[in-house]
C-alpha cells in the first residue's frame, strides 16, 4: 500500500511523464481488394506531457539503416523473409508539419496512421504478407532523439493476410 501510495504521490508531482501510448498501437488491419495488391494500416497515438515531439511523415521499405527521420518497415512473408514486391507507404495524421516532420506539441496527443500499399509479383502469389515496421524515430525536440526498441516495434505489425488471383480478403486486429 506505501508503495503504491508513493507511486501515485511521484506521478501527481509530475516527476513520472510518460509517452502517451508511444509503444503501442491502437489497431491494425489488413486488406487485399485484389488478391495482387494489399493495403496494410497500423494506427498509433503519441505525446508527451513535457515535450514537444517530432515525428516522421515518410515511410520507407528498407532494413536495418540509421535515419532519425523515417519509419522504416518491412513487408514480410509467412516465413518471415523480406517480400519482393513494390511498396509504398507514407505516415498520415492531422498534427502540424515541421521540416518534414509532425509535431506534436508538449500536453498533447496526436494520432497517426501508417498506410503501406504493397504489390506482390508473380513469384509470390498464394502466400502470406504482413507489414512490420522496423523503425519508428521520435525526437522529444530540445533534448533528444529516441527510437522505439524491437520488443516495442513488435506491436506495430499487421496480422497476415493472403495474396493470390482472383482472391480477396481482410484481417484486423485492436489493442
Amino acid at each position: 500500500m506505501l508503495i503504491r501510495t508513493l507511486i501515485l504521490l511521484f506521478c501527481a508531482l509530475g516527476a513520472y511523464t510518460p509517452v502517451a501510448h508511444g509503444y503501442f498501437t491502437t489497431a491494425q488491419h489488413a486488406y487485399s481488394p485484389t488478391g495482387e495488391v494489399a493495403l496494410f494500416v497500423i494506427d498509433f497515438t503519441f505525446g508527451h506531457a513535457k515535450y514537444d515531439m517530432a515525428l516522421p511523415i515518410e515511410a520507407v521499405k528498407t532494413f536495418n539503416t540509421k535515419s532519425t527521420t523515417t519509419l522504416q518497415f518491412e513487408i514480410l512473408t509467412s516465413d518471415n523473409t523480406r517480400a519482393s514486391g513494390t511498396s509504398l507507404a507514407y505516415v498520415l495524421s492531422d498534427a502540424d508539419q515541421e521540416n518534414g516532420m509532425y509535431v506534436v506539441p508538449k500536453g498533447k496527443k496526436e494520432n497517426f496512421r501508417f498506410v503501406a500499399l504493397y504489390t506482390r509479383t508473380k513469384d509470390e502469389a498464394g502466400d502470406l504478407f504482413r507489414a512490420q515496421v522496423t523503425q519508428l524515430p521520435v525526437s522529444l525536440m530540445g533534448f533528444e532523439d529516441l527510437k522505439l526498441n524491437p520488443k516495442e516495434l513488435i506491436h506495430y505489425t499487421t496480422n497476415f493476410i493472403p495474396l493470390a488471383p482472383g482472391f480477396t480478403s481482410s484481417a484486423s486486429s485492436k489493442n
